[in-house]
């Protein structure tokens, strides 16, 4: 039954505008036997599922069953009225985007598996439309985007990647306002490549800077760089670009996928925190370098083995030191704790990030005074595995 719906979505969306895909999700979910489907994209803050061409349309993630199915990624029934209602999460990977409601005459668990492929191919459509339009975009946003916020969002990947071996999730706050930090990534081959930097300042200027920085990065390993000679076209472009009057700090890893084997350095930022079993068991030293863009600087690489389940966190110093009105710090206990806390119960790397984000706002009333960027590296193993664990 799914398949001839499946192709038959999938030729009409070859040459569909980006503002048509909810009647064209809506007019194909009835051929699954549904009466009616309603799309829903997460905002930027992962706060809320909005409706798409719906502005009033929303429902919190939080307490809510789409909530739960946009956090746990598995399906659920509920009764609307009479009706039955089928929430699936719609996810393109691993990357969560949002949820699809398809409503029933009556429940049948028949048709779940049919609808979860639908899902599937939905969330494909979502990132593929939504590069050819704003109404995607605009339905995440619940908030104006400042200049500088929509330079960085431009810049970063997707929120998350995942196969059987790896599982890379990233988290940026504030989101509307956020200037000066961002992360990137990349598998090449057994290589996960990944990069944090957080440029001086706030706001237009540390956009710009970090926009530079993150531009050399990608050039740099496209180019097939080693991680020290990508650091050093780094600090070159910052260096000549700035005139030294700026930096960047940040951290570089190139992780083997199949030992485990995890390279990274330092450039003047918070030491990654490597989870263990659940536990924070130390914070990844490496020798105290200078940041990017003071020319000439002394850079080393460092070499830690990573353990199947291993996690490693790299943040920037503003979730530490965002503060409450008090002046107490978030501080790196309170983040070790949570970290700690949420490993233990299970949750996945993107909802942890989700919840940590939400916790360091929560902290600081709000409203963040400095970007707060976070990256969650997860090494599963290689499959088979005894330690394997799931990318999800």
């Amino acid at each position: 039954m799914s398949e001839p719906v499946l192709t038959s979505l999938l030729l009409a969306a070859k040459l569909l505008e980006p503002d048509a895909l909810p009647a064209l999700v809506s007019e194909h979910a009835r051929l699954l036997g549904a009466e009616s489907a309603a799309l829903y994209l997460v905002d930027r803050e992962q706060r809320t599922l909005c409706v798409i061409a719906d502005e009033d349309a929303r429902v919190p993630i939080e307490g809510t069953i789409p909530g739960r199915v946009f956090t746990s990624g598995e399906a659920l029934w509920s009764e609307a009225d009479v009706k039955a209602r089928l929430w699936l999460p719609v996810i393109d990977g691993i990357e969560r985007l949002g949820v699809l409601a398809l409503e029933f005459a009556t429940r049948d668990d028949a048709l779940l598996t049919h609808a979860v492929a639908f899902a599937s191919l939905v969330a494909e459509l979502v990132i593929t439309r939504g590069m050819y339009g704003d109404a995607l975009e605009c339905t995440r946003r619940t908030h104006q985007m400042t200049v500088a916020a929509e330079v960085q969002w431009g810049m970063l990947p997707p929120r998350t990647f995942g196969t059987e071996r790896v599982t890379i999730s990233g988290a940026v706050e504030p989101a509307y306002e956020i200037g000066g930090d961002a992360f990137d990534y990349a598998m090449n081959g057994d290589h996960l490549h990944f990069a944090l930097l957080d440029g001086m300042g706030h706001g237009l200027t540390a956009a710009m800077l970090v926009a530079v920085a993150l531009a050399s990065y990608r050039n740099a390993r496209r180019a097939r760089m080693h991680l020290l000679e990508t650091a050093f076209a780094i600090d070159a472009v910052v260096t000549g670009h700035f005139d030294g009057d700026r930096f960047v700090t940040g951290v570089l890893g190139e992780l083997d996928c199949v030992t485990g084997e995890l390279v990274f350095l330092n450039a003047g930022h918070p030491g990654p925190l490597l989870v263990r079993r659940g536990r924070v068991v130390k914070e990844l030293a490496a020798a105290p370098l200078l940041p990017f863009g003071f020319g000439d600087a002394q850079l080393m690489t460092t070499t830690e083995w990573l353990e199947p389940g291993d996690r490693v966190l790299v943040y920037t110093d503003g979730v530490v030191e965002a503060r409450r009105a008090d002046g107490e710090f978030f501080g790196e206990q309170r983040l070790v704790d949570f970290v700690e806390r949420e490993s233990a119960s299970g949750q996945s790397s993107p909802e942890i990030l989700r919840r940590l984000t939400s916790a360091v706002l929560a902290h600081q009333g709000g409203a963040l005074q400095d970007d707060s960027t976070l990256l969650l590296v997860d090494w599963h193993g290689m499959p088979g595995a005894s330690l394997h664990a799931k990318p999800v």
